[in-house]
């Protein structure tokens, strides 16, 4: 018996079938090899070898394979024969061997049964010898069979022949409007027009995308790059969203036609080298919401390359030399594919056609779609004028009175530089980019039956097989590609029609790598940032009643923000944007505004990639997993990418595992923390008339000479007190009804009236206010200045920064999510001064300005001197890089900290830290605390000290334990714990003074310089009655000073005197003696 497990299936086969079968293999393979035989005629005299010998080789070789399967072929065939009609009862001894190279040569499968028809063993053997010429002789058959040979000579012929034809009478457009010049109305009617045809699906939008991003230093598809857009979507999305705002717009302006039933069909042409990988890109990201149902993929032909004397190009010994017949190719490429068919059975009427490289390209814009239907064109072209004669740009003109593009080498300078009186613009000066507007009809009816055999001729340096069949490239023009370009049909069209568009807006090109000046990533970016800034500016003019308030919005947002996205899903072309431009304005600064859809649900690739990447390589993608779940929408997975921008999620693990690891180490650390020793106080009671004034003299120098600055920490809220608002907005109740800012700002305005006084200036010194808010409160802060004149501060001396956050952590390290789109985060405490300074930019801004010094207090200790510029001076003099004003506690268990020394040098130590017996200590010396100097969070520093503070990289925060709200495992609901469930780092201000390599620390009188406004009204101590009476007891004791006599009648009476007329009790004579009784505030304006 034959072994049938080397057989294919020949069951019920009658000898005739089988004879007729064999027949058919031989007849096949000799018409296989006939037509070796006439392509070796042909390519003879056709194909550029610079050696006919090594064509003739491989021709032989293929001759041989050829013959080789032939006589194989035959002896299996005749074997089977054989074995099936009974003359062998067993397998031959051959047939093993037969049967193996003929499996081997054809690449038969076992599984094949022939039976299914009785040619099907021939069209193996037939296919076998196709696949083995393609392999054999890398042209391939089936690229050979496709090629017209007398087609490819006659359009060689016909484009080497144009090539140095006539080119006529070049004129500029007599005909085409000015979009920026049209009336409102116009253009409002051109949009509705352009709406209106894509609500009924007569518009389709196509994208030439063949090219690659090589010159980008990308590699892949130009479509698939990134500009650096801060949510890293490419051109391939950024497109796709504008069709996406455009289903809506027309939705909403025809409700009558059902929104799901709107759809703009989104063609793609691609390249032979980036199909596959432009589709799999657009799959991978599920089309970006569009349906899969309105996109088609196409790509553009490709023709082979010619010596200069009509010869096909080898590229290697097996590849033809081939290059893409340029964007041109679309029209027949719409055709072959079956594209155009499609279009015309769907109902398209017409065609929107742009460049992939153009980032601010408005796809199916139905403004340009209404122009152009609105004027009956059947072709039409979007233009920017040229900026300069010497741009490198193709213009629309005309020649012969028909439209074209001229391209810029066919310009003389004369004709360049050509201006038109009437307008001021460039005469040629409409230049093409690539923004096209097709009819159908035009497209079917007039450009295909016309097309041209001529295409335009490149000469290039073409890689081509040296004799030996490796590629090399040739270091001069070695051959011809040919061409064709999409504006080669204008001159057919018999009612074109050109848009001249503004450039800003509507042509952003990404061609040179990033870092190029023009036409780069960085440009096409900062375009897009700067339509977007108009379109915010423009929707904040239209809501806001004030100019002041558009002047803030312009200030405090849009040019603090150093990169603005809007994404097209939220605005197409700016509108829409009222309600969005609200919530900013009401919202903190953001160094990213970034617009996205509230309406559309994310998903994975909702987050930009390298927030992702960044994130989960840190062992952090935990944070996104209610956007890979759905549960979020775009704009919230948009927060939550910007917020985790400002982490890096390494350096905040070393940190939870350096600051977790110091706590340990604290908890069990024999530190030797030590009060301060005597005389390192300097008491500014006990301190000289003279040396105070030298001290004064010194401070008042630096202000007059710009040198000195103020900072406030002010991120708390006023809720202890009852307040709904910035602590720095409270009225403690003087009679003035002025707040803590009012009260800071005045006395700032009075000590640059002083500098400028006792230096004689002529003009006031100004001294820098840094106000550092919180997320909380800093537009209320920002806005309570405004609205209130600054207090008489000029503008430009004021500085709001916020103070940073930290995410909250889990025991081991991971962050806590508190919604499902927001991590749980807390202040990073008043020691975030540092970090916040150098993010803000404030600490260099400080540096440019020549800000040396800088006094730094909290916002709720009222008889703080702003600005002192004894201490100042006091710092100076004593070349303090840290300082520290301190007043001396009254009893021992006051909850303040206290200024000591920790192993030798400076600290601050909590009063949690110290036990019974410290705090109770007593300076036998003195009778005074010995731990008593407590820090009143007033502080000096020196700007090189401050700039080595704010660039630590080591720092250790303090571990505090909480109970943080987390979100449930559904992401619907946030819970609040009854226990702590996790990790808070903090650090404080005071942290830093191991640092200093001079410190100094000032004693000063508690009831001039510390009234605290901690406690709700009515509580014993710090609260905002205890810090009005020391206010009134300040200012009774300067009148007093001053010469003034008081009746005891009313002693409970609250005395003010604003900081305009006294800022330590200066100046105060003339009121003295000018001073009744009655009433005891003083209001004396400057």
């Amino acid at each position: 018996m034959h072994n049938s497990a080397y057989y294919p299936v020949l069951s019920e086969r009658s000898s005739s079938e089988l004879l007729l079968s064999i027949l058919n293999v031989m007849v096949y393979a000799a018409l296989e090899f006939a037509s070796l035989v006439m392509t070796t005629i042909v390519l003879k005299g056709t194909l550029g070898f610079s050696s006919l010998q090594q064509l003739e080789f491989v021709l032989e070789t293929q001759a041989q394979n050829i013959q080789n399967k032939l006589t194989v072929t035959f002896l299996y065939a005749m074997q089977i024969s054989l074995v099936h009609l009974g003359s062998h009862t067993e397998t031959p001894f051959y047939a093993v061997s037969i049967q193996k190279q003929f499996f081997d040569i054809t690449g038969a499968d076992f599984s094949f049964t022939l039976h299914a028809d009785k040619s099907s063993l021939c069209c193996i053997v037939i296919a076998s010898l196709k696949q083995l010429f393609v392999q054999g002789f890398g042209l391939g058959m089936p690229r050979l069979e496709a090629l017209d040979l007398e087609l490819l000579q006659s359009i060689f012929q016909a484009s080497t022949q144009a090539e140095t034809a006539e080119t006529g009478t070049i004129e500029p457009l007599d005909s085409y409007d000015l979009l920026e010049q049209c009336s409102a109305e116009d253009k409002q009617r051109w949009v509705d027009r352009g709406l209106e045809a894509i609500s009924k699906g007569q518009v389709c939008a196509l994208v030439l995308s063949g090219g690659q991003g090589t010159r980008l230093g990308f590699a892949g598809p130009k479509g698939m790059y990134n500009i650096g857009l801060p949510s890293e979507k490419s051109l391939f999305q950024l497109f796709a969203e504008r069709l996406l705002a455009l289903k809506g717009l027309a939705a909403s302006k025809f409700p009558s036609r059902p929104r799901d039933a709107i759809q703009i069909p989104f063609y793609v042409m691609t390249s032979q080298m980036n199909h596959e990988t432009t589709v799999g890109f657009f799959r991978e990201h599920k089309f970006f919401g569009l349906k899969e149902s309105q996109m088609f993929f196409f790509p553009q032909g490709t023709l082979p390359c010619f010596t200069t004397d009509g010869k096909l190009i080898l590229e290697s010994g097996h590849k033809l030399a081939t290059a893409s017949d340029g964007n041109g190719g679309i029209y027949k490429a719409l055709e072959s594919s079956g594209a155009l068919a499609k279009l015309q059975a769907c109902g398209v009427k017409y065609l929107h056609v742009f460049s992939v490289d153009n980032a601010l390209c408005k796809a199916a814009d139905p403004a340009f779609l209404g122009y152009c239907i609105d004027k009956k064109a059947d072709c039409g072209n979007k233009v920017v004028w040229k900026a300069s004669p010497d741009d490198r740009v193709g213009v629309v003109a005309k020649r012969n009175d028909r439209f074209c593009v001229i391209e810029y080498t066919e310009i003389d300078r004369e004709m360049a530089e050509r201006v038109d009186p009437r307008t001021g613009k460039l005469v040629f000066g409409a230049a093409n980019i690539c923004n096209h507007f097709y009819t159908i009809d035009f497209l079917v009816d007039v450009v295909l039956p016309n097309s041209s055999l001529a295409y335009h001729v490149a000469h290039k340096k073409i890689p081509m097989a040296d004799d030996k069949g490796t590629t090399y490239t040739p270091t001069s023009k070695s051959g011809i590609k040919l061409e064709s370009f999409i504006f080669d049909v204008f001159p057919l069209s018999s009612r074109m029609a050109v848009l001249s568009v503004p450039r800003e807006t509507e042509f952003a090109p990404v061609k040179n790598p990033p870092g190029t000046p023009t036409d780069s990533p960085d440009s096409a970016r900062h375009m897009m940032h700067d339509e977007a800034t108009a379109w915010l500016l423009a929707a904040a003019t239209s809501i806001t009643k004030g100019a002041e308030d558009v002047d803030s919005f312009v200030h405090e947002k849009l040019e603090k923000a150093q990169r603005i996205e809007i994404s097209p899903l939220v605005s197409y072309n700016g509108e829409g944007l009222e309600t969005r431009v609200k919530s900013l304005m009401e919202g903190l600064p953001q160094e990213v505004i970034r617009l996205e859809s509230r309406n559309l649900m994310a998903n994975a690739n909702s987050i930009p990639a390298s927030v992702r990447h960044t994130f989960e390589k840190a062992g952090q993608g935990h944070v996104f997993r209610f956007v890979d779940a759905g549960k979020i929408t775009v704009q919230d997975a948009c927060d939550l990418a910007e917020s985790l921008r400002q982490y890096d999620p390494s350096q905040l693990a070393d940190l939870f595992n350096r600051s977790t690891s110091a706590d340990s180490a604290i908890a069990v650390a024999d530190d030797e923390v030590t009060p301060l020793e005597e005389g390192v106080v300097h008491q500014l009671s006990e301190t000289s008339p003279e040396l105070k004034k030298k001290w004064l003299d010194l401070g008042l120098e630096a202000v007059s000479k710009g040198m000195a600055g103020a900072l406030v920490l002010s991120g708390g809220q006023g809720t202890r007190l009852g307040f709904a608002g910035p602590k720095g907005m409270y009225d403690i109740g003087l009679p003035s009804g002025k707040s803590l800012f009012e009260i800071f700002a005045q006395r700032i305005a009075k000590v640059q009236e002083l500098a400028q006084k006792r230096f004689d200036l002529d003009d006031t010194p100004k001294i820098p206010l840094l106000i550092m808010t919180s997320e909380m409160n800093h537009e209320a802060t920002v806005s309570f200045f405004r609205h209130n004149g600054y207090f008489g501060l000029s503008r430009n001396q004021l500085h709001f920064f916020c103070q940073g956050t930290l995410p909250c952590f889990t025991e081991d390290g991971k962050f806590i999510l508190e919604t499902a789109s927001q991590l749980a985060r807390a202040s990073d405490g008043n020691g975030g001064i540092y970090p916040a300074l150098k993010r803000s930019g404030l600490l260099d801004h400080l540096g440019a300005n020549n800000v040396q010094y800088l006094h730094v207090f909290s916002v709720d200790n009222v008889l703080c001197k702003v600005a002192d510029p004894v201490f100042i001076g006091y710092c100076i003099d004593q070349d303090a890089d840290c300082a520290n004003k301190v007043v001396w506690k009254t009893r021992p268990e006051e909850s303040v900290g206290v200024v000591a020394k920790r192993n030798g040098a400076y600290c601050v130590v909590e009063y949690s830290e110290l036990d019974r017996a410290a705090s109770e200590r007593v300076d036998p010396a003195t009778g005074k605390l010995s731990f008593g100097a407590a820090n009143i969070c007033n502080h000096f520093f020196r700007l090189d000290f401050l700039q080595r503070c704010c660039n630590q990289s080591d720092a250790e925060y303090h571990v505090a334990k909480k109970k943080i709200p987390h979100v449930n495992d559904e992401g619907t609901a946030t819970i609040a714990p009854t226990s702590n469930t996790g990790i808070k780092l903090e650090t404080f201000i005071f942290d830093v003074f191991p640092l200093s390599k001079s410190m100094k620390v000032l004693g000063v009188a508690r009831e001039d310089e510390f009234a605290p406004v901690k406690n709700a009204p009515g509580a014993a101590s710090d609260s905002p009655d205890t810090a009005r009476q020391l206010i009134s007891n300040q200012c009774k004791r300067w009148l007093l000073d001053a010469g003034a006599v008081f009746a005891d009648s009313e002693p409970d009476a609250i005395c003010e005197i604003l900081p305009t007329l006294s800022y330590n009790g200066e100046g105060l004579k003339e009121v003295a003696q000018q001073l009744n009784q009655d009433p005891w505030l003083q209001h004396v304006s400057k």
